[in-house]
């Protein structure tokens, strides 16, 4: 019998409980384009309890990128990041070094590869393994990289996908990252290393990133707003979560209890906003 999630309508009602935080970015803090005013003022307070504050994001892109746009929102204080694009650069200095990479998102991540040293290549045939960092907007075809998707499956490289979100917010609509297309991939027998939530090589690479950090995990929780990435990697990590209908997984379902309820994914508390 899955445990039921308990339903809160203030942060400060459990609080006291946890002195590890682990928190998603958007759909928590900002909606992909505008910050939430009341969550940044929940996590400045938490800073100046000197509670132990870690961003864990699925983005992409190095936490250096992500902690200017933190600072425009006015987090104060003493806090860690710890990014899927910090644990994507650790395996491109580390498993993939001197490979040959193929990257399906170079015309639209540009980015995202800045500071390493890699061998990019035309093709996924050319390859010893292949990036996968491509998304679409909401508007736009699903089936943009449909012929790409073929030609990777056809070259039976291995894959590495480090934003393993389905899908992401951005203001009032839906995006589809790179992690929608890894499914795809998935879906047709490829394999995929994902480099990120719900995985539990993101969580293991905090204290590789961070060793002086200490985790309880009896006083440890998850705040995102994903069943499938944070309530899921809070799950395999085997800490609390507290899931926010603020983002991905409110909008998804529309705020549908009966949905969330039916997931196997089963948070620890569920509010509609970090306040």
């Amino acid at each position: 019998m899955k445990k039921q999630y308990q339903t809160i309508s203030s942060f400060h009602s459990i609080k006291e409980r946890y002195n590890t935080y682990l928190i998603d970015i958007g759909g928590v803090i900002y909606d992909g384009q505008n910050p939430f005013k009341n969550g940044i003022a929940v996590i400045n307070d938490l800073i100046k309890q000197h509670k132990q504050i870690v961003f864990l994001s699925n983005n992409p892109r190095p936490s250096f990128y992500i902690e200017k746009q933190l600072k425009t929102f006015r987090i104060v204080g003493s806090y860690r990041m710890v990014t899927s694009g910090d644990l994507l650069h650790h395996t491109l200095n580390t498993t993939l070094k001197h490979k040959k990479l193929y990257h399906l998102g170079r015309n639209r991540q540009h980015a995202l590869l800045e500071g390493t040293d890699v061998h990019l290549v035309p093709s996924p045939q050319d390859a010893d393994a292949i990036i996968v960092s491509c998304f679409v907007e909401g508007n736009e075809n699903h089936a943009l990289f449909d012929a790409d998707i073929e030609n990777i499956i056809a070259s039976g490289k291995p894959i590495y996908c480090p934003n393993p979100d389905q899908l992401a917010l951005e203001g009032s609509i839906l995006r589809y990252p790179s992690g929608y297309f890894a499914h795809k991939l998935t879906q047709l027998g490829a394999h995929v290393t994902y480099l990120g939530k719900p995985s539990r090589i993101l969580y293991d690479f905090i204290t590789y990133l961070h060793p002086d950090i200490y985790f309880d995990k009896k006083t440890t929780i998850m705040i995102g707003d994903t069943l499938e990435t944070d309530v899921l990697g809070a799950i395999n990590f085997g800490i609390d979560s507290l899931l926010l209908l603020s983002g991905v997984t409110g909008l998804h379902t529309q705020n549908n209890s009966d949905v969330i309820r039916q997931s196997s994914y089963q948070p620890t508390y569920i509010m509609n906003q970090l306040q």
